[in-house]
């Protein structure tokens, strides 16, 4: 046989396998696919290439949605605030909750300044509790004031007070701590500490180290009935809400 006959019959093979292929395409991608791997590299390339194109279009698409979705994260319209959560702690019915230490003003809280604290109390017992005092080794005390204004000057409410007996049930022996005006948690309630200035502030005074963001420190709180408890608290790093958070209180029968 001749080259160009030869030739010829190949290109007429080559055609009769391509017409195969488009049959049994019609018929199904699996009679297709044993098919193609019969055939040669020709055949395999022309019939196989729809799947790396396929698999290509695919990409892209999941490149541009995931290209969106970073857009419309970091869009102008979008607000990153770091967050660091505050302390907590249930002792029986009292709860301590969100407790941090108000972000400075400045880049820290300087040695020998003073620091206030933010707080909810919760009592979801069936009787009164009092908050006597609170001890720290980072500042040379824990005081108490009736609001931002006695805080401000200085002037501790607790200096003309006497031993509040407004807990129900509280005894002769729940003393507050020096310096310290106790503050009642009521029975099925709540009391917000620092987010307002008419609210009662407890305050870190002379501080006996600087103090950062994110810095934390230990504050041992001292309840009339509960007893105490510790908690690890945080200096926030931007400042607090500016009105009064909610709490649900769940009862404990009693």
């Amino acid at each position: 046989m001749t080259r160009r006959g030869r030739l010829n019959r190949h290109r007429n093979e080559q055609e009769s396998h391509e017409t195969d292929i488009e049959a049994r395409t019609a018929n199904g991608p699996q009679e297709a696919d044993d098919v193609i791997r019969g055939f040669s590299g020709l055949s395999r390339v022309r019939s196989t290439g729809r799947r790396p194109m396929a698999l290509a279009a695919g990409a892209a698409a999941a490149a541009l949605l995931l290209s969106g979705c970073a857009a419309g994260e970091h869009a102008g319209t979008a607000k990153e605030v770091p967050v660091v959560d505050g302390g907590s702690a249930k002792l029986g019915t009292i709860a301590l909750n969100a407790v941090t230490v108000v972000a400075p003003s400045a880049n820290s809280y300087a040695q020998g300044t003073n620091a206030r604290l933010q707080m909810y109390l919760t009592n979801s017992g069936q009787s009164d509790d009092q908050l006597l005092g609170a001890t720290t080794t980072a500042a040379n005390a824990v005081q108490s004031f009736a609001d931002a204004a006695a805080a401000s000057s200085g002037a501790s409410s607790s200096a003309s007070a006497s031993p509040s007996t407004a807990a129900s049930g509280s005894s002769s022996s729940c003393q507050p701590d020096a310096g310290f005006t106790p503050i009642t948690v009521p029975a099925g309630g709540a009391v917000p500490i620092g987010y307002t200035d008419s609210q009662k502030v407890l305050q870190l005074s002379s501080l006996k180290g600087t103090l950062f963001p994110a810095q934390s420190l230990q504050v041992t709180f001292v309840f009339c009935h509960a007893g105490s408890v510790a908690v690890s608290i945080p200096v926030a790093l931007t400042p607090g809400p500016s009105k009064t958070p909610t709490v649900d209180i769940s009862p404990t029968e009693g």
